[in-house]
């Protein structure tokens, strides 16, 4: 039987390592990540007219999944939980829509429903400063339409760092009446980051809307499904909790995955 080959080699083991890396990685002893999401709902208004409106939050800890929703008027919520792993976040979708046929029949609205986010963090570690990326993720993107002589429809999400800095955005706005008031924004980026060095803390907020109306004959659709989850740590400094091995363990496991595998082509 034929030896495998040294492209044979590494593509066995890119393809291990792929695997490893696709893998959550865990927050590290001395950092804590905490996520609340939470509907407004003092500020939050009910529909009118018989346009729909729903909204769902939803938290991501630890590979477990929570939710709460409603239908209707804004209820439910708030959400909150550590961070345990890369992909851990919250999020919140939001929609709203509504038709006229007739030019008697009453108005329609939806919204405002407003959406809290918050992401706390605490450098424990007396050694390691930490770099941690987030990512805002926007589902299927920002739907803002409306027709009609008279309808309108936005959503829109910002998200803020601890002096109020707007480091993330998407912001769309529909008027059929009033059409040079519409717009359709969007930052480049989709992440953001932090860096804590030994015993500081953190945080980001953001805050998400939607709202609509129509109120001659035609239609509204506005929606928002938005998702921030925390997408790599990178730490510096020592670790006194790690041992001193010469290599991580998924490389060494691969090496020994490799041996086992060569050895049984060679017999």
């Amino acid at each position: 039987m034929p030896f495998l080959s040294r492209p044979q080699l590494g593509l066995i083991t890119a393809l291990l390592l792929a695997g490893v890396a696709a893998q959550a990685a865990p927050v590290p002893a001395g950092l804590s990540i905490t996520g609340q999401v939470s509907f407004d709902l003092p500020n939050s208004t009910t529909p009118t007219g018989g346009a729909a409106q729903t909204g769902q939050l939803s938290l991501l800890s630890g590979g477990g999944s929570t939710s709460s929703s409603f239908n209707g008027s804004p209820a439910g919520g708030p959400l909150s939980g550590a961070f345990t792993a890369t992909g851990d976040g919250i999020g919140a979708a939001l929609s709203g829509s509504g038709s006229m046929s007739s030019p008697t029949a009453p108005d329609m609205t939806a919204g405002f429903v407003f959406v809290d986010y918050r992401i706390d963090l605490i450098n424990t570690s007396a050694t390691q400063t930490f770099t941690i990326l987030f990512q805002a993720a926007y589902g299927q993107g920002n739907l803002a339409q409306a027709s009609g002589d008279d309808a309108f429809a936005a959503s829109s999400l910002s998200v803020y760092d601890a002096v109020y800095t707007e480091l993330i955005y998407t912001d769309f706005f529909t008027d059929t009446l009033n059409p040079g008031n519409n717009k359709a924004l969007a930052s480049v980026a989709d992440t953001f980051s932090i860096t804590l060095a030994p015993g500081q803390s953190g945080y980001f907020t953001a805050l998400q809307t939607m709202r609509g109306g129509v109120f001659e004959p035609g239609n509204f659709n506005a929606g928002l499904d938005a998702f921030l989850s925390l997408q790599r740590i990178d730490a510096s400094g020592d670790d006194p909790g790690r041992l001193p091995l010469p290599a991580s363990l998924p490389l060494a496991l691969t090496a020994l995955g490799l041996l086992g595998l060569v050895r049984k082509v060679r017999s």
